[in-house]
């Protein structure tokens, strides 16, 4: 593993771990793979981000050490049943593409993309911003909603409801 993604490690110093995005080992971005989640990946993937929540001071002194760094990220994947920190990563991504659609009051999904069509809509009417405001967050949400990828597999979408709670615990 070439790459380690410098987002993936402010992410560990803070605790958010399941907030990280795809990257491919050689520093490649060539967007999100989207598969097909299995419960037993999911569940995978809460043990490993337990782990990793855990071991947070330990990934952020690693850092400065690529290799160091990387030998304690697969070691922990390799832990949780994955066959590398890439792996983990591919269903980690995967999860959080989910999980931001799913209201954790209700456990309601709503499609990333629409949930971005309706606040544009609603800055649109936003009487109390000025119109820099305006445009400046709607040519964001633009740009979010460019890069947002659809879900290529609606199923997962109820797999990770199933296990939404769960999930909520580790990202706290």
């Amino acid at each position: 593993m070439g790459f380690i993604s410098k987002s993936f490690v402010a992410l560990c110093g803070t605790v958010m771990l399941a907030v990280v995005l795809s990257v491919h080992a050689l520093g490649q971005q060539s967007g999100l793979r989207q598969i097909e989640l299995t419960e037993d990946m999911i569940k995978r993937f809460i043990t490993a981000q337990q782990e990793l929540k855990g071991r947070a001071k330990e990934i952020e002194s690693a850092n400065a050490d690529e290799a160091k760094l990387t030998a304690l990220l697969n070691t922990v994947a390799k832990k949780a049943g994955f066959a590398s920190f890439e792996e983990f990563d591919v269903v980690a991504a995967n999860v959080t593409l989910i999980i931001a659609g799913i209201d954790p009051e209700t456990g309601a999904y709503t499609d990333p993309k629409e949930a971005i069509r309706v606040e544009v809509k609603e800055i649109k009417v936003d009487k109390t911003l000025s119109e820099d405001e305006r445009k400046k967050l709607l040519a964001e949400l633009e740009e979010a909603l460019k890069s947002t990828p659809d879900v290529k597999h609606p199923d997962n979408i109820q797999l990770v409801q199933k296990l939404a709670k769960d999930i909520e615990v580790i990202l706290e």
